[in-house]
């Protein structure tokens, strides 16, 4: 079943007399075009697409073939009223369309308007194998990355010159275009060291603290010295497809409590890796996981009564449903592509911080990031 008709299967199991999309990631989903565009998907007639900008190119890549010029959001609402969906239930992402798009929609059509998010949500949530193979590339292109970090770290460098290499070799590798995420202003990677390792910058945890007021996120000016620890937490973009992938590192000859712990959550992070996860509820593997940090529980995936999720859905964007929280019933899928992301956040200490991207098979689970480990014994 192809994607449009998807869509069109969930329409009518919600009794949506029509979708418009606004957002480019749920647009190039359904059309594929990331070309300025408005999508307009009826569950009853073929769908249209409105193409603002670059329209020859737009009409070349969508496989949709009712392709028309948008001059503006009144020829939208004219082939809404001439298909008369006007009084029907019209589906947009709230999530995502401005307030004065909202506004002009619900003054010009009698319509009850819904938010459809969730249902592109669950749709995005299963990859294809087109996609898959997509963020096998991106993959690879992190995977890249994390080597030349390892590469480059040493003492009397500062966390801005070791994300300069990095980001240059993401963009060598083909990631060239910013990780996609609608819920951040931007999405600078995790790149920190020492005490900005359990120091807030934009995030209550492990965020790295920036540069600047303007930015507090990310690398620094601080210069790494020895016996430092180094966390890299990377997301590459690749054929608008995403990889996320972390790796601790230590400055110099580690410590035996940084090698205990290291042990501990690259071992809670196989232990998610080596078993099937498809039918298994969300929550238990979260409260498996947390088990294995033994006395460090406290400290596991934040402190201080705040806690992050132990990983999230990839996709088109960075963070996608579902999200790996302790009391979720809802059960893994075949098709489902997680960032698993197992840590210890210490304050005064430092941090243990590892992620993988990982694809649910029926029968096995398939590690696309695989960057190595160190063999402390």
């Amino acid at each position: 079943m192809n994607r449009l008709a998807k869509i069109k299967t969930e329409m009518e199991k919600q009794q949506i007399d029509c979708i418009i999309l606004f957002g480019s990631r749920n647009i190039y989903y359904a059309s594929n075009t990331a070309q300025f565009s408005i999508c307009l998907i009826p569950l009853d007639s073929d769908p249209r697409i409105f193409i603002k900008r670059n329209f020859e190119r737009g009409k070349n890549e969508t496989w949709i073939e009712d392709v028309v010029q948008l001059r503006s959001t009144k020829d939208l609402i004219e082939e809404i009223k001439a298909r008369k969906l006007d009084r029907g239930k019209l589906g947009i992402e709230m999530n995502f369309v401005r307030v004065n798009q909202y506004l002009k929609l619900k003054k010009a059509l009698n319509a009850e308007f819904i938010d459809i998010n969730p249902l592109f949500s669950r749709l995005r949530m299963i990859k294809d194998a087109k996609e898959i193979e997509s963020m096998k590339k991106s993959a690879k292109a992190v995977v890249n990355v994390q080597r030349i970090c390892r590469e480059t770290l040493r003492p009397g460098i500062t966390e801005l010159e070791v994300a300069a290499e990095v980001a240059r070799e993401a963009k060598l590798n083909g990631s060239w275009y910013p990780a996609t995420n609608l819920y951040w202003d931007a999405n600078g990677f995790v790149l920190a060291s020492g005490e900005n390792l359990y120091t807030p910058g934009d995030y209550p945890i492990l965020s790295g603290v920036g540069a600047t007021n303007a930015t507090p996120r990310s690398a620094s000016n601080r210069v790494l010295k020895d016996g430092d620890i180094f966390v890299l937490d990377f997301a590459t973009n690749v054929e608008g497809y995403h990889a996320d992938h972390a790796r601790t590192y230590f400055i110099g000859k580690p410590t035996e409590k940084f090698m205990k712990l290291y042990n501990t959550v690259r071992d809670a992070l196989k232990h998610i890796e080596n078993q099937v996860l498809v039918g298994k509820e969300i929550g238990t593997l979260f409260k498996e996981v947390k088990q294995k940090m033994g006395d460090y529980q406290d400290f596991f995936q934040g402190f201080n009564g705040y806690r992050q999720g132990l990983g999230h859905g990839v996709g088109l964007e960075l963070d996608e449903p579902p999200g790996i929280v302790e009391h979720s019933k809802e059960k893994f899928q075949e098709g489902m592509v997680i960032a698993f992301e197992p840590k210890l956040i210490i304050p005064g200490w430092g941090a243990i911080d590892f992620e993988d991207t990982v694809h649910l098979r029926s029968n096995s689970t398939e590690v696309l990031t695989n960057s190595p480990f160190e063999d402390f014994i």
